[in-house]
């Protein structure tokens, strides 16, 4: 009976410490920005060549923050900085005819990881003449992808205000329409990240841990290099006690973002859960200069 009532607790504790260090750095943290994430690429050169084909088709007064971030293994084509979504959005819009398969994203960023950024330098005189002398004839691959896109402007709207529109079902607690947005949009867009994300993210607000790993592991296989999908898995694992996993998927996040202090504490959190105390008390230590609050509550948990 002790045993239950113990497990009780700790599952009710743990189940706060979510709702507080997971839901605002994902939706709210200020070390976060809204950014334009356009191509992944596990080596740099294709990062370079779209970097620049990028530079060459779009206005001067477009490519602020273009840049390739090293995240990881992988080299991260991203656009953009921004501090609320509205004005991505909006960037996003008139920007997309060149950039057809970017995304709307949230990411830290951060000037050690830029390998490449734009600097402003125009285009070299013979390319500005043959353009003038002789339009680019578009391959018609493209042609029929910009028509097929701009067959859809009403479905890519929609996608975008169901993401604008997600955080604020999740702080009003409505998880019941922002299951049911992200589920019909999830429909249409199997592939997209951050959808998965945060439908993984509604079923642990829902308490379903069980039913949010296939949407978290998704996001993290299609986005390998954002450390709030891994983080958010972990906190999916530590609620189904498969602790290996969580500290796994933790320290993921972590490697990604050794400053990412949502991440430490479900590791703290992990450590005390399994029964080993010094190293729950290692990680105590990191988090106790940053938050004294939050490291008072982890340390009754690895106490008791």
């Amino acid at each position: 009976m002790q045993k239950n009532n113990f497990y009780k607790w700790t599952t009710s504790f743990l189940l706060c410490a979510v709702l507080l260090f997971i839901f605002p750095q994902f939706s709210f943290s200020a070390q976060l920005y809204h950014t334009i994430s356009i191509s992944s690429f596990q080596n740099i050169a294709p990062a370079e060549k779209q970097f620049a084909s990028i530079a060459e088709k779009m206005q001067e007064q477009e490519l602020d923050h273009l840049r390739i971030e090293k995240i990881g293994k992988y080299y991260c084509v991203r656009l953009g900085k921004f501090d609320d979504r509205a004005a991505a959005d909006k960037f996003y819009n008139a920007v997309k005819k060149n950039l057809p398969n970017a995304t709307v994203m949230k990411a830290y960023i951060k000037d050690e990881r830029i390998v490449k950024s734009y600097s402003g330098i125009s285009l070299t005189d013979s390319t500005e003449e043959k353009a003038e002398s002789e339009p680019a004839a578009e391959p018609e691959r493209e042609k029929e992808e910009i028509a097929r896109k701009a067959e859809q402007p009403e479905r890519a709207s929609t996608l975008q205000e169901s993401l604008t529109r997600i955080p604020s079902l999740i702080h009003k607690k409505d998880f019941k329409t922002a299951f049911d947005v992200l589920t019909s949009e999830i429909a249409q867009h199997p592939e997209h990240p951050e959808l998965n994300a945060w439908l993984g993210m509604v079923h642990l607000k829902m308490d379903q841990p069980s039913e949010s790993l296939q949407y978290l592991e998704k996001a993290t296989r299609l986005s390998p290099e954002i450390p709030d999908y891994h983080n958010s898995l972990g906190y999916s694992f530590l609620f189904l006690d498969r602790f290996d996993q969580a500290i796994n998927a933790f320290n993921k996040a972590i490697k990604l973002d050794p400053g990412y202090y949502d991440s430490l504490t479900g590791l703290c959190m992990t450590y005390a859960k399994k029964g080993e105390k010094g190293e729950a008390l290692k990680i105590y230590n990191k988090i106790r200069e940053h938050d004294k609050a939050a490291s008072d509550k982890l340390l009754r948990i690895i106490e008791q």
